[in-house]
């Protein structure tokens, strides 16, 4: 019987391809029989002995995967964000995947920093009407609208009806909005800009927040927080550190449950090598490293932080308190 194919849209560098391949592990090991999964990689620099060790999937693994390269030279115009550090390509590859992607009438779309914990043919299946996109809330308040007036999704992953994307000429909405707006959060302020009124919502077992219990999800009381991840479907490593990061991220062990199945696992595995001490050590050298630019950094976040109001000027009081400890971290290994 010929199985139906789930077509995956996943960016991603070369450094993180590792990541990714756990990512797609981790779906093909839980993904109904009846279905083949189809994955579509946006790259600028996966290399070609990184794609060679990533085939070495297929031996225990049956899909299909391409590697969709967007030219580093291409007229392809970001939009001015306000975080700088996440401004690239990749981060905006998402806004043109229906040109990219012409053949496809719909896909899921996922990030690198993902694990896939049930079945993606009960979201396949799941009719998106006319809905332009189906997503989860965001239920990460920094920065965000308020849920009453205006419901804001997070588009780390989501399940885009393409047909109806290129119906409603989405990528010429885009170019539109991009010299009009300030964005905090790349690709997604222009997604829910254009889709608030074209999307479905998705309940969060879909896009599970690891770092739920920070303070920043004051929108989620305890039962909604403890129900998002005790019924995760995909498990996003939000946090700022990773699962193959540091010792203590939460719900690691799913991650390395699927990396160790990959082609990668003993190369993840080397930083995991440096005892607790030596991790310490290397957090302060690096902070020496940057020590100048951390400087500089501060004092920008200072003069902007006198100048914000609001949620921009806590954002800044935040951001300077971090470079102040590194500043002052580097200063005490100096001695």
């Amino acid at each position: 019987m010929k199985k139906e194919i789930i077509d995956i849209i996943i960016p991603s560098s070369d450094k993180y391809l590792p990541y990714v391949s756990a990512l797609m592990v981790s779906a093909l090991e839980n993904i109904n029989d009846n279905y083949r999964l189809s994955f579509h990689i946006i790259t600028e620099d996966i290399k070609p002995e990184t794609i060679r060790k990533n085939e070495l999937l297929s031996r225990n693994y049956d899909f299909d995967v391409e590697y969709k390269y967007i030219d580093s030279n291409s007229n392809f115009e970001l939009p001015f964000c306000i975080n700088r550090h996440i401004d690239s390509k990749i981060v905006y590859s998402k806004l043109i995947i229906s040109s990219l992607f012409p053949q496809l009438e719909r896909a899921i779309i996922l990030e690198g920093d993902m694990i896939v914990t049930g079945d993606l043919s009960e979201l396949w299946n799941i009719d998106l009407k006319d809905y332009c996109i189906a997503a989860a809330k965001d239920a990460w308040y920094k920065g965000k609208p308020n849920y009453e007036t205006e419901p804001y999704f997070n588009t780390g992953m989501f399940y885009a009806n393409l047909t109806k994307w290129r119906e409603i000429g989405f990528e010429n909405k885009v170019a539109e909005l991009i010299p009009k707006m300030k964005l905090r959060f790349p690709d997604q302020d222009l997604f829910n800009a254009i889709f608030k009124k074209s999307v479905m919502f998705l309940d969060w077992c879909w896009n599970a927040a690891t770092c739920v219990y920070e303070p920043g999800f004051i929108r989620l009381n305890e039962d909604e927080k403890r129900q998002m991840l005790a019924n995760h479907k995909i498990l996003h490593y939000i946090d700022k550190e990773k699962p193959w990061q540091g010792y203590n991220s939460r719900y690691c062990e799913y991650f390395w449950y699927y990396a160790r199945l990959t082609p990668f696992y003993e190369t993840l595995l080397l930083p995991k090598a440096i005892s607790p001490n030596q991790y310490v050590e290397l957090v302060k050298i690096k902070a020496v490293l940057n020590y100048k630019k951390n400087v500089l950094q501060y004092w920008r976040c200072k003069l902007l932080y006198n100048l914000s109001t609001g949620k921009k000027k806590e954002h800044y009081k935040q951001k300077k308190a971090a470079l102040r400890e590194e500043i002052k971290m580097a200063k005490h290994f100096l001695k």
